[in-house]
């Protein structure tokens, strides 16, 4: 057993390190790293804001959360959404889970999993919703269009959501993750 938590790791790593060979810098001109304090824990994120967004009629909304042992800077190349969102007008927001190593080896609570974030019982589901409130305190949400996906822990999450704050979202399309939170 010992053996595979062993390749875990060296799995785990593996991916951050490939991760980490793009260009990891948010673009100055239309993304943005954010904090807000929820609950008495400083929590970050990345905002993509598209090229063309004015501030005349509502946008979507989509959350794209990270894998266990990721973090949004590494979600943001992963997935690809900044380069969709400026083609197709939406807002995507990366938030960051939580962890020991500040923004490394994060994870997210998806009701039964994962790590740090479960075994210290943190409140991501709240910490979205002052997520939320934070980014329409700036820019014209449409609250019929929020969304969310996420790979691995981060889709896990994702379901946790759909449970728990399905007043918030008009659908999820996790990536590789369970539904770890019962009844829903």
């Amino acid at each position: 057993m010992k053996q595979f938590y062993i390749a875990l790791l060296f799995l785990a790593f593996t991916v951050l390190a490939c991760s980490r060979s793009f260009n990891a810098a948010p673009s100055p001109s239309t993304d943005a790293v954010r904090t807000l304090t929820v609950r008495g824990l400083q929590r970050s994120y990345i905002l993509h804001i598209p090229v063309s967004y004015d501030n005349s009629h509502t946008i979507p909304l989509v959350f794209d959360f990270h894998g266990g042992l990721g973090n949004a800077e590494s979600q943001m190349h992963t997935s690809g959404f900044n380069a969709l969102a400026d083609e197709k007008t939406f807002i995507v927001v990366y938030p960051n889970g939580s962890g020991l190593l500040g923004d490394k080896l994060l994870t997210w609570n998806g009701g039964t999993c994962c790590g740090y974030s479960v075994k210290h019982d943190i409140d991501d589901v709240g910490f979205i919703h002052a997520l939320l409130a934070d980014i329409e305190s700036s820019y014209k949400v449409d609250p019929k269009r929020i969304y969310a996906t996420g790979l691995s822990n981060g889709g896990i999450f994702s379901y946790r959501l759909a449970c728990d704050a399905s007043d918030l979202f008009a659908a999820i399309g996790p990536v590789s993750g369970t539904l770890n939170v019962s009844p829903c």
